[in-house]
């Protein structure tokens, strides 16, 4: 350990409330400790681990973002070089670390931030000496689940060290509030009992913290972005309303809850079970959702040309087939008063379009401040003589919008977005021509693919008014007409509704890639003497690469903060010490941030300006998420005061461990006595049976439940398989997506013939949610007599029609799986692990090659002479020559119908049926009486597809 001296000078650089949880994390060997938003997690962070950057000790920090492991292994470094030799620097272990350099860091000792997936399979495999640890620091404890890999080596620890403490912390406190993962259940996980919760209404936070020298600024909204923002939000409640009718099911489905990022984790957490057999209109909603949500932030954050530019760009993405609130009277109201923020009402039909650029209102806003801030340095000297004005926004993008605008004035910005948007009026009129030209022949339901959709603006010339002149469209016309010709050689896909998110974003890439290298030909001037800006972005590499702008007595610095990067901007606050800070956008972190800088620097001046629009979405958002972390701290407080905690559930006296092992005793392990020890009383165990495990599938939590049942782990590479339950045994796990992409990729087809290669018992095991319900056929499909290939519920027919010694298992989920694999564990001998990784490889130990599927029913000759079909026409030629070998009635134009036999069809409805409604832990069977064609058939029409 280091010294007293040191540790109290660096204690001295906390807050007084700081210093008591500080206190508190060291007293109490175990707790977990939640703070608000931007009370200085980090450093609280630094001051522990730096206890512990010893060689006598082993620490071991997990569940750490890469920014925020950055950042504080930055900290902790500077703090040893200030130490002096008897600082041990931290180390970082993750998987492009040799298994040997993994062992030698743990040896060291010290402080090491280790991945979960690493650092469980290290302990499994004996390379991190659990006994020897001095404990874990678990990082952001609210996203700790009972199923998490860092659940799995909490408890590897706790059963090893009983010594060992456990600390968590969090700065979330509103991830403990959700039903599914709910404070009680995270403190079960963490093995911890104690809880400590600092709010910001707490008294030691609100007694150090003293009130901000503030000046909020709430900045109207112009009549045209407040019909948009009303159009916006009409949209939004009718898309929600929409999807609550199609999805009864879906909870925490609100307007409010929809203008947070955090609402596309929590609809699409609900939609995943069941999201392959939503409806495209389903989909498209939820899509929809976040493009309201985007189109929001942007015209808040963006200017009127961008924000217009944006809009022209979805109307083009879906031409073809417009989503429904592209077709509602919002949306008219939307692009009707976007279109005004940029071009002038026509007073006559064949009038000219006349440019009226509206600025961005707080662009005004921030000119006055600074111009205040200006002669406020010039009036009082005590600022310094070069003080710091710093500017925080929500995205890069709008820092490097206000960078131009604080270089080259407002006016210039604007005038450059309108040529910009010319130029991407060109290119939209090209892919325009090049969609029509494209346009599908078949008669749709529809009385048009783009009805309802309103027509872009003619190519007549702009003109700006006022004094700034007029900007003609000729010259860009001229430049452009190149790119026109290149763009009209460019094939466009044709798409449908059901690709339509995927064909907008090539739309967007296509009209973004077009416009690169265009700034040279906008008319800026080199010589023109122009102020610098610094930008510091998220990236903590470049995160201080910029150059300043002089601005009277002062220099401005543009910081973008995004969400959970609070480290970050603490330290740009500690680098740059401004005296002025503009939150050009509202975040509730930062605030707090300045206030703790603030207080940490009693003597320097600081001012804040605030800037919200008032009555605005943004305005709504910062309130609610006030709201929501007040609620969450309050159910904390409730939750505190009436609950009842197991008095071992920290596991320090072994009672939880034991009983652990006692209710998941596996099947064979059980207790026996023996005369040879005691006399009888004392008791004797059995070998724990052992289970082989694929490295990758520690990404799931399969494992850990296994281990629970007193299973031992062995983690391999595994070529064939994913768990190998004895030499004879092998399971490939598949969720329902992974099902259908495997099918429809013919993965799944290679894994079944290499497991019934080599082994004698192939198992593919399915797994789905028991609270969920699915199917395996979509909403517009239906059992009938005939087998389509493109149908899930055909092709796994087919499949064990093919291969009749496969075994279908169908889990309700991990916890049923992990007794399925208990079960199968009855009277099955140990699998050899060194042998279950080899098989698969050659004699180099090179991994066979699969891709060619139609190697095991084509002879070698036929394949030399052939040289392996790789076109559709030589796929389909020799698909047809299999079909007239099984049966003289298959044609081979019907292909896809195939068999035809009535026997065959019969067979495989039954099958189907059988297919469509599981039991749990049933094992489905193929008959006996099942053609051997249906294997060949099976893998040439995967492959078909492939292709």
């Amino acid at each position: 350990m280091a010294d007293g001296t040191a540790q109290d000078d660096w204690q001295t650089r906390l807050l007084p409330f700081q210093q008591g949880i500080f206190s508190t994390l060291v007293s109490e060997a175990d707790c977990l400790v939640v703070l608000a938003r931007g009370l200085g997690l980090e450093r609280l962070l630094v001051s522990l681990l730096r206890l512990y950057c010893d060689p006598r000790v082993l620490v071991i920090v997990l569940n750490v973002d890469n920014l925020q492991r950055t950042l504080l292994m930055e900290e902790l470094s500077l703090v040893g070089m200030l130490e002096g030799d008897s600082f041990l620097p931290p180390s970082f272990v993750n998987s492009d670390t040799s298994p040997e350099e993994r062992r030698d860091m743990y040896l060291r000792g010290g402080v090491v931030f280790a991945t979960s997936r690493c650092f469980v399979l290290d302990m499994l495999t004996k390379r991190a000496p659990a006994h020897l640890l001095t404990g874990i620091v678990v990082c952001n404890a609210h996203r700790v689940t009972p199923t998490c890999n860092e659940a799995f080596i909490l408890r590897l620890f706790r059963h090893a060290n009983r010594e060992g403490f456990i600390k968590a912390l969090t700065d979330n406190a509103e991830g403990f509030t959700g039903n599914s993962n709910a404070i009680d259940r995270v403190l079960k996980t963490l093995w911890l009992r104690k809880l400590f919760f600092v709010p910001r209404f707490h008294v030691d936070v609100m007694s150090s913290l003293p009130k901000l020298e503030m000046v909020e600024h709430k900045v109207a909204l112009t009549p045209n972005m407040m019909q948009i923002q009303t159009a916006i939000s009409t949209i939004m409640s009718t898309l929600i309303g929409e999807l609550k009718k199609a999805r009864p099911e879906i909870q925490d489905v609100t307007f409010e809850r929809g203008l947070f990022a955090s609402f596309d984790v929590l609809l699409r957490r609900q939609l995943d079970p069941v999201w392959h057999t939503l409806s495209h209109r389903v989909k498209d909603m939820v899509f929809d959702l976040r493009t309201m949500r985007d189109l929001s932030v942007s015209l808040e954050q963006t200017d009127a040309v961008s924000f217009y530019q944006y809009l022209q760009s979805l109307k083009l993405s879906q031409s073809q087939s417009p989503s429904p609130w592209m077709l509602s009277d919002a949306s008219d109201e939307l692009f009707l008063h976007a279109r005004h923020r940029v071009f002038k009402k026509k007073e006559k039909a064949n009038s000219e379009t006349t440019v009226d650029l509206e600025m961005h209102p707080k662009w005004a806003v921030l000119r006055r401040v600074l111009l205040e801030v200006d002669e406020d340095l010039v009036k009082k000297g005590f600022l310094g003589e070069r003080a710091s004005i710093l500017i925080v926004c929500s995205s890069s993008q709008t820092c490097a919008q206000l960078e131009e605008f604080l270089q080259f004035g407002a006016d210039f910005v604007l005038k450059r977005k309108l040529k910009r948007y010319e130029l991407f009026r060109q290119r939209a009129n090209a892919v325009s021509s090049g969609l029509a030209a494209q346009q599908p022949r078949y008669s749709s339901s529809r009385s048009g693919p783009t009805a309802g959709v309103k027509r872009r603006e003619s190519g007549s010339p702009i003109t700006v008014a006022g004094a700034a002149g007029a900007v003609s469209a000729a010259s860009s016309a001229s430049q452009g007409g190149s790119q026109q010709k290149q763009q009209g050689g460019n094939a466009v896909p044709q798409t449908t509704s059901m690709d339509r998110r995927g064909r907008r974003k090539q739309l967007q890439q296509m009209l973004t890639d077009q416009q690169m290298g265009e700034d040279e030909n906008l008319g800026i001037d080199d010589e023109e003497d122009v102020a610098e800006v610094e930008v510091v972005n998220a990236d903590p590499v470049a995160a201080f690469d910029a150059c300043f702008r002089p601005l009277g007595q002062g220099t401005i610095t543009l910081h973008a903060h995004a969400s959970g990067d609070g480290a970050l901007f603490a330290r740009v606050l500690r680098d740059v010490c401004p005296s002025v800070v503009i939150l050009y956008d509202p975040h509730l972190a930062c605030l707090r941030e300045i206030e703790v800088f603030k207080s940490s620097r009693p003597g320097q001046p600081l001012r804040l300006y605030f800037l919200m629009y008032d009555a605005s979405l943004q305005e709504q958002r910062y309130l609610s998420s006030i709201r929501y972390e007040k609620q969450a701290f309050e159910y904390l407080i409730a939750f505190k005061g009436g609950a009842a905690i197991q008095t071992d559930q920290d596991g320090r006296n072994g009672l939880r461990q034991q009983y652990e092992e006692m209710a998941f005793l596996a099947p064979g392990q059980e207790l026996k006595e023996s005369t040879r020890l005691a006399g009888g009383r004392a008791q004797e165990r059995t070998v724990k049976p052992q289970v082989i495990v694929d490295l990758r599938e520690f990404r799931s939590s399969l494992p850990m439940l296994v281990h629970e049942r007193s299973i031992a782990l062995e983690p391999r590479t595994l070529v064939v398989g994913d768990y190998v339950i004895s030499p004879n045994m092998c399971v490939e796990r598949k969720s329902l997506t992974d099902l259908v992409g495997s099918l429809a990729s013919g993965r799944l087809y290679n894994q079944c013939v290499a497991m019934s290669r080599f082994y004698k018992t192939p198992i593919l095991l399915l797994e789905f949610d028991e609270q969920k319900a699915f199917s395996l056929l979509g909403s517009a499909d239906a059992l009938s007599g005939e087998v389509e290939f493109r149908n899930t519920m055909s092709k796994l027919v087919l499949l064990v029609q093919g291969f009749p010694q496969l075994r279908l298992l169908w889990s309700r989920g991990p916890y049923a799986t992990a007794e399925m694999f208990a079960e199968l564990k009855k009277h099955q001998p140990e699998p050899d692990a060194d042998h279950a990784a080899t098989i698969g490889l050659d004699d180099e130990g090179i991994q066979r090659n699969s891709c060619i599927i139609l190697s095991h029913f084509v002879s070698p000759a036929q394949i030399r002479s052939s040289r392996t079909p790789t076109t559709i026409r030589q796929v389909h030629k020799l698909f047809c020559d299999v079909c007239r070998a099984s049966t003289a009635r298959t044609s081979a134009s019907s292909w896809r119908t195939f068999p035809t036999s009535r026997r065959w069809r019969s067979s495989a409805l039954r099958s189907s049926r059988r297919l469509s409604a599981p039991s749990t832990g049933s094992c489905c069977t193929t008959s006996s009486t099942t053609r051997p064609e249906a294997s060949k058939l099976f893998e040439l029409m995967v492959f078909c597809e492939v292709l």
